[in-house]
């Protein structure tokens, strides 16, 4: 399951895939710091990987570690994500 797929499917249950999502689109951004691209890469690559601390597949923990990391990362470069990014995110999901 791809990055896209795997948001679409949880983003309208959690805000998890709508911070994913606006990290994927700031990241297509020109204007976001190679430094920034490279944390985005790193949160996205964990919340897609199959192996991790709880499996995704288990009950109300599942995607516990995916977001401690993914709000890690995104508190971290907020300052890099403009109202754009957001907007792409939540038209994806609509």
């Amino acid at each position: 399951m791809n990055i896209l797929e795997k948001c679409k499917r949880i983003g309208a249950k959690t805000p998890l895939g709508k911070n994913i999502l606006t990290m994927y689109y700031a990241m297509q951004d020109p204007a976001v710091p190679l430094v920034v691209k490279v944390a985005i890469v790193g949160a996205i690559a964990y919340f897609i990987s199959p192996y991790d601390t709880f499996p995704d597949f288990l009950i109300a923990i599942g995607y516990t570690d995916d977001a401690m990391v993914v709000s890690t990362i995104l508190l971290a470069i907020y300052s890099s994500i403009n109202e754009n990014h957001i907007r792409k995110a939540e038209e994806f999901l609509t």
